[in-house]
């Protein structure tokens, strides 16, 4: 029959897992798929376990290494269906997980994206903060909350996605360049009045690792994932219309103030800092609790403390204040 979903998997020397993938894939439950597995430059035995799998349904490219992004790309281009599935080497799908989410978006047209909640596959004692990551956004459910929160991290894990690939012919694929392709993605899409939605079931185990590429690649750092939620917020102040002139960024320092100058070659304007401790005379930094005497403020907050953050979201919903139009959150 011919297939309805391409899945595309990207595989670099993953040896140890991949065998593990993709029979979690062979046996969905819905069975109108292709497999397109790219390997980009293997050089352990992937090549052998790819060969080994005696199935028309797996379809496979071998490339030179040239990275996730290109490889994402190229999968795509070798695709024979209207709808793009993904999935990484080393994780593994629930029987079930094809079904639900083509079904889903067959029964919702309006819907161009949709993930799934994730299970953590690691170890929650050495790498807590991101089984903690892995647990927050498993919270975020519903395209409104997806929405407020993508410019605080990703809202979705990018191995649970399943989306039509009419978007990249609209909006464009996987940028190519030194920064986190997936998130990037995400903002452009999302810019572009993409809906995304999740099923709210775990649908993946999801592998962490010491070799996966946002512990190790330079794509992946800081720097860089601020520099997309700057520039893709700036793009929402402009697309919405929304005054910067009474705009102030909670948190201070010396990475704060790295952020806020990113802020203003965007074009927005801070009118000053918030702290939980000090106030300086001049008013270029103000207590938290001065914010009453400033009319109708915008607020973006840079705290990356994790309890920080949940302290100054708490309290400014507390005050009336609505997330997505009043405040902000980067970190």
């Amino acid at each position: 029959m011919k297939p309805f979903v391409s899945i595309i998997l990207p595989v670099f020397n993953a040896q140890y897992s991949l065998k593990a993938a993709i029979d979690s894939i062979i046996h969905q439950t819905y069975t109108d798929w292709e497999l397109i597995i790219v390997d980009d430059g293997s050089t352990d035995n992937s090549i052998k376990i790819i060969q080994s799998i005696n199935n028309e349904r797996v379809i496979y490219y071998k490339t030179e290494n040239r990275g996730i992004a290109k490889a994402l790309n190229f999968g795509i281009k070798m695709s024979n269906t209207n709808i793009i599935c993904r999935m990484d080497a080393d994780d593994i799908c629930h029987q079930e997980r094809l079904e639900m989410q083509f079904n889903y978006l067959q029964e919702h047209p309006e819907v161009g994206v949709v993930s799934s909640l994730v299970e953590f596959n690691g170890n929650r004692e050495a790498n807590a903060g991101y089984a903690l990551f892995v647990d927050e956004i498993n919270q975020i459910i519903g395209r409104q909350s997806i929405l407020k929160k993508r410019f605080t991290e990703s809202p979705i894990a990018h191995p649970s996605v399943m989306f039509r690939k009419s978007l990249v012919h609209k909006y464009g694929g996987y940028n190519e360049g030194d920064l986190p392709e997936d998130y990037e993605l995400w903002l452009r899409w999302m810019h572009n009045d993409v809906v995304f939605e999740k099923v709210n079931s775990p649908l993946l185990h999801w592998h962490d690792s010491a070799a996966r590429l946002s512990r190790t690649h330079a794509n992946y750092d800081l720097e860089k994932f601020y520099a997309l939620k700057i520039k893709y917020l700036a793009l929402y102040f402009v697309k919405q219309q929304i005054p910067s002139d009474n705009l102030w960024v909670w948190g201070t320092g010396r990475q704060i103030n790295k952020w806020i100058a990113l802020l203003k070659r965007y074009g927005l304007d801070v009118k000053g800092q918030i702290d939980v401790k000090t106030t300086y005379l001049d008013g270029s930094v103000i207590h938290f609790t001065e914010l009453a005497k400033e009319k109708h403020p915008l607020i973006i907050s840079l705290v990356r403390d994790r309890n920080g953050k949940k302290r100054i979201e708490a309290y400014l919903k507390e005050q009336g204040y609505n997330e997505g139009k009043d405040f902000f959150m980067l970190s």
